[in-house]
């Protein structure tokens, strides 16, 4: 047995007041034996509830999607797999050749240095991916102790014609605590010997 759904209720006694207009319809028509009236007094609109009235037996809509979609969370996703298989033609293939990357300490401002350098000054760097709104973007982490990691920042994306233009690098702690991002494990790096993340990737 199920429960009172109280928007079926709605909907069932907005109809019953359907059925009742149809009917002190024809009734004020005569019951002469004659064709019922067609125009039942309901135009094509649109209930409270979403529920819709049409005319012409028009298909009701089967789905109402409540979900907004995530911008840019494929590229944020191919972003982390080819920053952590350290896979800097990977990253390269990802960007417009303009592509610009600031937010790293005044260093180089195109991708392919960009990363070589972020990767050689920080050997132990990993990504995770986090959603802000309905944003996707990059959370940097690096290896604190032995087996604890500590968010440094966040990637921030701007994609035009499915490529990165923008690759932006920020180190906002209030993002980062806004976020909550899960830290990375060892399965998270994908170059050899993962588990030796203290050591330079090979």
């Amino acid at each position: 047995m199920t429960g009172f759904d109280r928007h079926e209720a709605t909907a069932q006694a907005r109809l019953d007041r359907l059925v009742d207009q149809a009917e002190a319809s024809v009734a004020v028509d005569g019951d002469d034996g004659g064709e019922p009236a067609t125009d039942l007094g309901v135009s094509e609109r649109e209930l409270d509830d979403g529920m819709q009235v049409r005319s012409d037996d028009d298909a009701l809509p089967s789905d109402v999607e409540d979900w907004a979609a995530v911008r840019d969370d494929d590229m944020v996703d191919a972003l982390a797999e080819a920053f952590n298989a350290r896979d800097l033609d990977g990253l390269v293939d990802l960007a417009t050749r303009d592509c610009e990357v600031p937010g790293l300490d005044g260093g180089p401002t195109t991708v392919d240095p960009a990363m070589g350098d972020l990767w050689n000054r920080r050997p132990t760097i990993l990504m995770t991916r986090a959603v802000d709104g309905d944003r996707a973007l990059g959370v940097l982490w690096e290896r604190a102790a032995s087996d604890t990691w500590s968010a440094v920042g966040t990637l921030h994306v701007d994609v035009v014609d499915e490529k990165v233009q923008v690759l932006e690098f920020s180190d906002d702690l209030g993002l980062l605590e806004r976020l909550q991002p899960v830290a990375p494990t060892a399965d998270d790096a994908f170059w050899p010997d993962a588990d030796g993340l203290d050591d330079a990737p090979s």
